[in-house]
């Protein structure tokens, strides 16, 4: 059972008991999830949800149905999760002719960010809105950009995610994820991880809280992870510490997902 009094237990980014059960909420499995959904629902309503909220709606509908929540008292999220739902297949099919474009021309690229959360993390596409498709290439240019200007297509170009060779490496260890009968390059979990953990304070302008669910949702999905690596990539980029603190910060939210010792808020890096 999700306790009812909740503390400060994870990122500065989760502002009082609101953010706390809202994440346990979307994050959580089971009676937990349900729990801390009805808590949260009992101190809140959707009409008066803070922006940071709003945009874990589609997360938090698509696991309060896997819980075998009733479908009626869904409804107000299913909402949001379908306008998300399409946006976001919008978004990735306007990408793909400028991502073949940037391809053809400049050899092989990554998706980043929401979108290559999106991909990789959820069965559903609408689960995990985001704003552009961020796309890295070697030359950090794109060569064709779409003219489509309507507000529902961009494609965000970084220039890098850990500079010079890291930035190689994430490249030749890239994995695929498959949509609607293409593959999609994307970071392997343990860079998705270090790039989310880095850039916490501004991985989506959107909403604070994305950057701790999406931490979340990839140490829970990719159980896979090996922690040496990590251990082993934070090292060799120079930010360490700065890895382990964001991770020290979402411990709390990671239940059934056992982070190492060191890596927990339980324990501090071994200097």
């Amino acid at each position: 059972m999700a306790e009812p009094v909740v503390g400060p237990t994870t990122d500065d980014a989760v502002r009082g008991p609101e953010h706390e059960l809202l994440l346990r909420a979307a994050l959580w499995v089971g009676a937990d999830a349900v729990d801390a959904w009805r808590m949260w629902s009992a101190i809140t309503t959707v009409d008066t949800l803070d922006p940071d909220s709003q945009w874990l709606l589609p997360l938090l509908f698509h696991n309060l149905q896997a819980q075998g929540v009733p479908s009626h008292l869904l409804v107000r999220y299913r909402h949001v999760y379908r306008h998300n739902w399409y946006k976001n297949q919008l978004r990735l099919r306007r990408a793909e002719a400028v991502i073949d474009s940037i391809e053809r021309e400049q050899g092989a690229s990554l998706i980043l960010g929401g979108a290559a959360m999106a991909l990789r993390c959820h069965d559903a596409i609408g689960v995990r809105p985001f704003e552009s498709v961020q796309v890295l290439v070697r030359s950090g240019v794109c060569p064709h950009p779409d003219p489509t200007t309507d507000g529902a297509f961009a494609i965000d170009v970084r220039r890098w995610v850990f500079g010079g060779e890291h930035d190689e490496a994430a490249m030749a260890r890239a994995t695929e994820e498959s949509w609607r009968g293409r593959r999609w390059r994307v970071l392997d979990s343990v860079d998705q991880l270090l790039d989310i953990c880095l850039r916490r304070h501004e991985w989506d302008r959107r909403s604070k809280l994305f950057w701790i669910a999406d931490a979340v949702t990839l140490v829970r999905h990719q159980r896979a992870i090996d922690w040496t690596v990590v251990d082993e990539r934070a090292t060799q980029i120079g930010l360490r510490e700065h890895v382990a603190s964001a991770l020290r910060s979402i411990t709390p939210l990671c239940a059934g997902a056992v982070l190492p010792h060191e890596w927990s808020s339980a324990g501090r890096l071994a200097s």
